[in-house]
């Protein structure tokens, strides 16, 4: 559930324009019925996540605004104030930018506005890829084959698969498939 109090919506050209808190909040509805990889809602985690993205970080900053008056200026402010406040690393604030512009655009396909001021490299941060781990050492590789070994036995079915899968991809160079 989306939280806050918003000014209702006004009218521009005849047309309602909804605040950012009013659209955000049908898109976040939506999301929960439809969204998801398997298009029946997202998984918990990928919820708590969205409402966090939208309670925390945009509705503090874009809640009153009526959907057209969202410029590419205060898509920039709202990037600027988040590294300022060093409490977010570069990709979660490059995540909430890529909400805020799923939301834009299912505006900018309603005709609510001519474009997405959330859109474009410029708007992102740059980041440093993640680490991704190796198995590149013998006590990892002691590890990952004693975790298979014990997923082995409790199993019912192909006893000894994983742990002879795992050994033969291991041991015959391929560690990089881990990535």
């Amino acid at each position: 559930m989306i939280t806050g109090n918003a000014p209702a919506a006004s009218r521009l050209s005849g047309r309602e324009v909804p605040t950012f808190q009013e659209f955000a909040s049908r898109w976040f509805d939506r999301q929960l019925v439809e969204g998801g990889n398997a298009g029946d809602g997202p998984a918990t985690k990928t919820r708590e996540d969205l409402e966090w993205r939208l309670n925390r970080h945009m509705l503090p900053a874009f809640a009153s605004k009526r959907i057209d008056e969202i410029t590419i200026e205060d898509v920039d402010l709202y990037r600027v104030d988040k590294v300022r406040e060093a409490k977010l690393a570069p990709r979660s604030i490059n995540k909430t930018l890529a909400t805020l512009a799923r939301i834009l655009e299912l505006a900018v396909e309603y005709e609510l506005i001519e474009r997405n001021p959330a859109l474009g490299r410029r708007r992102r941060l740059r980041s440093a890829p993640p680490k991704r781990p190796w198995l590149d050492r013998s006590d990892h590789i002691v590890a990952l084959l004693d975790g298979a070994r014990e997923l082995d036995q409790d199993s019912w079915a192909r006893r000894g698969q994983r742990r002879a899968l795992l050994a033969t991809l291991i041991f015959a160079g391929l560690t990089r498939i881990f990535q």
